[in-house]
C-alpha cells in the first residue's frame, strides 16, 4: 500500500511540474521568423506579438519558431505564448541592426565584429558580413557610409551586394592609396 501511495505521489508531482507555465529564455527575429527558447508544454495553442496573431511554422518542448507577416517595426511588443499550461507573457524589442568597424590601411580588423576584410590591392577593399547579420526578406536596405580615419576621403564604393539570407559584402576604393578607415551600415525597416 505505501508503494501504490509513494506512486500515485510522485505521479501527480511529476504531472505538476509538467504543468508549469512556460519559461522564455530568448526570443529573436531573423527575417521573417520569431524564434522562442525556453521550456514549453505541448501543444502549443497560439503565439502572439502585439495585436497579431503568429502562424506557427514548427515547436517543440525547447523551441518555437512563428512567422512574421510583415515584419514587425521597431518598437517593444508583448510576447504571448499559450501553451499546454497557460499563458506566458514577456517583452520583446524589435531594434536596428547596426554593423560598424574600423579597418586598418593593411586590410586587418581594427575594431568591430561580425564581418571580414580583404585588401585586394592598394587602398582597394572589400568587406563582407555572414547570413543572418542583416534582416533577410524586408525591410530597407541598409547605406553604406564611409570615412577614411586620416583626413577627408570618403572612398568610393564600387559596389554593394545584400543576399536574401542577410549576408552581403561591399568593395571601397581609395585611389590606390591604402588607408584606415571606418564603416558603418544600420539598417531600419
Amino acid at each position: 500500500m505505501k508503494l501504490k501511495a509513494m506512486s500515485l505521489f510522485l505521479g501527480i508531482c511529476l504531472a505538476a511540474s509538467a504543468a508549469m507555465a512556460a519559461s522564455v529564455q530568448t526570443a529573436t527575429i531573423a527575417g521573417n521568423q520569431l524564434t522562442i527558447k525556453g521550456r514549453f508544454a505541448l501543444p502549443i495553442q497560439s503565439v502572439s506579438l502585439g495585436s497579431s496573431n503568429l502562424t506557427l511554422a514548427s515547436s517543440s518542448t525547447t523551441q518555437i519558431v512563428a512567422k512574421l507577416s510583415p515584419i514587425p517595426t521597431i518598437r517593444t511588443y508583448t510576447r504571448s505564448v499559450h501553451d499546454a499550461a497557460g499563458i506566458s507573457k514577456t517583452s520583446v524589442a524589435v531594434s536596428e541592426k547596426i554593423l560598424e568597424g574600423w579597418v586598418n590601411s593593411n586590410g586587418t580588423i581594427g575594431s568591430g565584429a561580425g564581418f571580414t576584410v580583404v585588401r585586394n590591392s592598394a587602398g582597394n577593399y572589400t568587406v563582407s558580413w555572414p547570413a543572418g547579420t542583416l534582416y533577410q526578406c524586408c525591410g530597407v536596405l541598409p547605406v553604406v557610409l564611409v570615412r577614411s580615419t586620416w583626413g577627408n576621403s570618403l572612398g568610393n564604393i564600387e559596389y554593394i551586394y545584400h543576399y536574401g539570407n542577410g549576408s552581403g559584402t561591399f568593395t571601397v576604393d581609395f585611389g590606390g592609396v591604402d588607408t584606415y578607415f571606418v564603416f558603418n551600415m544600420t539598417q531600419t525597416y
